[in-house]
């Protein structure tokens, strides 16, 4: 496709670069904050290419849409501490794309404590353990910049985003804000269409695209990382982004050894606009 392009255009096809720095932003600072006094430290990974095209070609059986290349959209994953309407996030991650590239920065990975244990099928998905979470801080710190930053954005992109958009939705309403009216777009339902009568779990797409994921567990940056190249690869991405390692949460705060036995009862945090 692209020597047929190169012929009619004279043009070279885009590539993924040598090599990218990949920078996860810092935290949203609270609300109110001096944001020229706030420093912005970056968690790194290595982005390395140029990468081989997709193992088996995009399916041609509907024209995609066109992408505008200065659209903003942000492929968001969350993590949680159950799958009921009243579990929370204890973790979210949002990749930055600009039409249909991934710039080195404006990343999201933030993990936090939501004052309530995790189902354990659902920390035996992503990791997260109670006695960890209990020292992370809370989601309210960063909810209105998160909403702002979300509400900017022309698109949403999710795997499920049945589930993950209505979490979200859930957090800003806790945190007394209103809900996103941001498009949305669910690459499982795109999947469903693609291949119908198969599997449409993010496992099994990948598969299908020979993109499998690093391990066993769901970190949310992985699973948004991987998100991201499936819906690249709906919309004819000649090739895919890799990363050797995944960032860490830039809020991440390490715990204190974990006591022997039952763990002591939570100490209740407390957060007001213009507090750290």
């Amino acid at each position: 496709m692209w020597a047929w392009l190169r012929r009619l255009f004279g043009r070279t096809a885009p590539v993924v670069p040598d090599h990218i720095e990949l920078r996860i932003n810092a935290p949203p600072p609270p609300h109110g904050a001096d944001m020229h006094q706030t420093e912005v430290p970056s968690a790194r990974g290595n982005l390395r290419g140029p990468l081989p095209a997709w193992p088996v070609a995009p399916p041609r059986t509907e024209p995609a849409p066109k992408i505008e290349r200065r659209r903003v959209a942000f492929v968001i994953d969350v993590e949680t501490t159950g799958f009921a309407p009243n579990d929370r996030i204890v973790a979210l991650a949002a990749i930055r794309l600009i039409g249909l590239e991934m710039p080195p920065d404006g990343h999201y990975y933030l993990v936090f404590y939501l004052r309530k244990d995790n189902h354990p099928e659902a920390e035996a998905i992503h990791g997260w353990d109670d006695w960890t979470l209990r020292f992370q801080g809370l989601f309210a710190t960063t909810a209105v910049e998160l909403h702002r930053i979300f509400s900017a954005a022309a698109l949403l992109i999710c795997h499920n985003a049945e589930f993950d958009i209505a979490m979200l939705q859930s957090e800003f309403h806790t945190a007394g804000l209103p809900p996103l009216a941001t498009k949305v777009s669910c690459t499982m339902l795109a999947a469903r269409g693609r291949w119908p009568g198969q599997r449409a779990s993010l496992d099994a797409c990948l598969a299908r695209i020979g993109q499998p994921r690093a391990g066993q567990r769901h970190g949310a940056f992985e699973d948004a990382f991987l998100t991201m190249n499936l819906y690249r690869f709906y919309h004819g991405a000649a090739q895919p982004y890799r990363l050797h390692t995944y960032p860490a949460p830039t809020n991440y705060r390490a715990p204190p050894p974990r006591p022997a036995g039952k763990l002591p009862r939570r100490v209740r945090k407390t957060w007001r606009p213009n507090s750290q």
